[in-house]
This record gives structure tokens, sequence and C-alpha cells, in this order.
């Protein structure tokens, strides 16, 4: 009897030692809760695990609880996401003018100010130098002329080059004719011209009348690129004009001395051209380019 009595004390001591080591509070139970009696066969649940009370919105709806307040005070706030990726510095200058309301209609406010302003005259062109104007007036004493007539664009023929080279003799001029076209290129025998002649067609272009600034072409369609030049070197220069003008007269015309550019709304460099090619004769290539287009028919 007295061995039963000693064992039910020792397991007594077994189970409620640890609890009362630890105290109700630590094990989240309250203090008048009853200790379970040795014996009884009630099995000891183990403590729960604190939980943060949820918040509640005024709708009725949970909120996720917040981890960070199950920390104790004092400890560091960290966060488990992942560090977003930062974003590149950006290379465009801060806009100075504020950014206007969603509530705008006009969506040309969303511009910065000096986007809405209205676009720049081109500068004023600078007058022509008087060493331009006398290379101008010298075309009648030219020494040596070179004529480039080219075109391409839609035709089994294109590129389409024309070259015509005048060279100064004792008796004129002699001029030399070639012609490349479709891949095929053809020299004609030289033909002389009167010094004459050249020198009143010249004498003629020479009283042009030149606006300062710099060429810009007119092109109105495409499948048509005109390029035509006419270059004489002269004893105060080399003078070009060109064109790359589409139309009968292929207006606007450039003219540059050295480094000075101006422009020509005449057709007479264009008139020009025409009478000097024209004193080629039938060393010209019209009819080759004639035969030419029916063999390739």
């Amino acid at each position: 009897r007295s061995q039963q009595t000693a064992t039910s004390l020792l397991w007594g001591l077994v189970l409620v030692l640890p609890w009362a080591c630890r105290g109700p509070d630590a094990a989240g139970e309250s203090k008048d809760s009853p200790a379970p009696l040795p014996g009884s066969g009630t099995a000891v649940r183990p403590p729960p695990r604190p939980t943060s009370p949820p918040s509640v919105f005024p709708s009725g709806r949970t909120a996720r609880a917040d981890p960070r307040t199950w920390l104790p005070a004092g400890a560091p706030a960290t966060s488990t996401r992942k560090p977003a990726a930062a974003d590149p510095p950006s290379t465009s200058p801060p806009s100075s003018s504020p950014r206007p309301s969603a509530a705008s209609a006009d969506p040309r406010q969303w511009l910065p100010a000096r986007a809405r302003l209205p676009p720049e005259p081109d500068p004023e062109p600078e007058a022509l130098s008087p060493a331009f104007f006398t290379a101008l007036e010298s075309l009648p004493r030219t020494r040596e002329l070179h004529i480039r007539d080219d075109w391409n664009g839609l035709s089994d023929l294109a590129p389409v080059e024309h070259r015509y080279d005048l060279r100064r003799t004792a008796e004129g001029f002699r001029m030399r004719v070639s012609c490349r076209a479709a891949d095929n290129e053809v020299r004609r025998p030289a033909v002389e011209v009167s010094a004459a002649r050249l020198r009143r067609l010249l004498t003629r272009l020479a009283t042009v009348e030149v606006e300062p600034g710099p060429y810009r072409a007119r092109r109105r369609h495409t499948d048509d690129y005109p390029d035509l030049e006419l270059e004489a070197h002269t004893p105060a220069g080399i003078v070009r004009f060109e064109s790359r003008s589409q139309g009968q007269h292929h207006t606007p015309w450039g003219v540059r001395v050295d480094d000075e550019e101006g422009t020509v709304t005449s057709p007479l460099p264009n008139e020009v051209l025409d009478a000097i090619v024209a004193l080629a004769g039938w060393r010209r290539c019209d009819t080759w380019l004639r035969r030419l287009r029916r063999q390739r028919r």
C-alpha cells in the first residue's frame, strides 16, 4: 500500500513539476485553469503558439496579420521581399514645365513649353563675296569645260550617263563625247567646236542672277532622278552649275565657287547646257540609245 502511494506521488511530480516551473503565463493559459490530475487519462495539449489579433475592416473583412508585429520591441524590422531592380538612370533632361492634370482636354499641354513654340525660321543667308561674282564674270574666258548629264530611274537602261569634255586648242575647243547605259559604253570621235560660239553661250550664262543660300533640289515624283553638272575652269577659279531637280528645265539650279553657294531659279543654265551639247551634232548618243533600247526589248 505504501508502495502504491509512493508511485502515485512520483507520477504527480513528473507531470506537475514542468508546469509549475514554467508558470501559467508562459504556457499561454490563465492562472485559474485547472491542471490535469495525474492518472486521470486526460491528454496534455501543448501550449498554443502566440498570434497577433487580426484587425477587422469596417466592411467585416479580416486583414492579413503583419508578421512584423510578432517581433519584440527593439528588434530590427527587415523585409522578406526581394528588392526590386533599380530603374536605369534617365538620360532625358528634367522638364521645367509642370505636368498638367489628367482632366486636361488638350494633349499638346503635355509637351514642354519649348516644344509648343513655332519652328524657328532659317537664318538669313550671308551675302556672296565679290570673288564669287568675279569668277562668274570670267566664264567667257573658260579654258576647260566638263558637262555631266546623268539620269537614273525606272528603266531597263538605267543608269544612263553622258560625258562631254571640252578643252581649248589653238583653233578653238575639242569636244569628246562618251555614253554609258545598261553596262554598255560607247565613245564618239572628237569634234572641233568654234571658240566664238562657245564664248557667246558662256557670256550669256555669266549674266544669270544668283541668290545667296544653299541649293535644295525640287522633286515631285519618284523613279526620276536627274543629275546634271556644268564645270567651267576659268582664270578666276572653278565655277560649278549643278541640278538634281525634276522638270523640263531642272530648276532650281545651284552655283558653287570654292566654298560659296548660291541658287538660280532661272532656266538659263539648262538652256546653255543643251546648246553646248547640241554642238556635238551626230556624235551625240541619242541614236545609240534608241538602238540599244530596241535590242533589249
